[in-house]
């Protein structure tokens, strides 16, 4: 379990990080699965990944970087729903996903393929295109979050049956 800090304890991590190492920049991403996503994709001699703990953290703590005009600064926040409830970022130093979260992304890409494969399983084993077969599988779960958090439900997940939302 990792530690999730204010935003303005974050930001001095930050900056005590890059006073240590001055040529590192520092991508903040929101928790520990977007970090292990991206420490296998940036090169960790020029980048320190650092875990916020959630989207409005990292964005506060961005905010707070930039107000301090900190330098080598990113933060990378999931899209969530933005699209259906026309929310547009437009802070310099965050980006958004393309997709909901960072899942997404690793299903437009050949990723899973080249799971399925590790495990042995055919290529072909869930149809043609597996990663088009995920995402019409969780679609309704993801249609689902969005109305609970559109009408501010406040829903137990743990007493969620995700076994009536498959198609056996």
């Amino acid at each position: 379990m990792s530690v999730i800090f204010p935003p303005h304890v974050t930001a001095n991590l930050v900056v005590m990080a890059r006073q240590r190492t001055p040529h590192r920049s520092a991508l903040i991403v929101e928790g520990p699965k977007d970090s292990r996503f991206f420490k296998r994709v940036v090169n960790a001699q020029r980048c320190n990944v650092m875990v916020a703990g959630n989207r409005d953290f990292v964005e506060k703590t961005v905010a707070i970087l930039e107000q301090q005009r900190e330098p080598g600064v990113l933060g990378v926040v999931d899209a969530d729903c933005d699209h259906m409830a026309g929310c547009v970022i437009s802070a310099p130093n965050l980006l958004v996903t393309p997709t909901r979260d960072i899942e997404g992304v690793l299903l437009s890409s050949n990723a899973l393929r080249q799971l399925l494969l590790e495990f042995d399983l055919t290529e072909d084993a869930f149809g043609e295109d597996p990663e088009s077969a995920a995402l019409a599988a969780v679609a309704p779960l993801g249609y689902l979050r969005h109305v609970i958090s559109e009408n501010a439900w406040r829903v137990k997940v743990t007493q969620i049956n995700y076994l009536a939302f498959i198609n056996p």
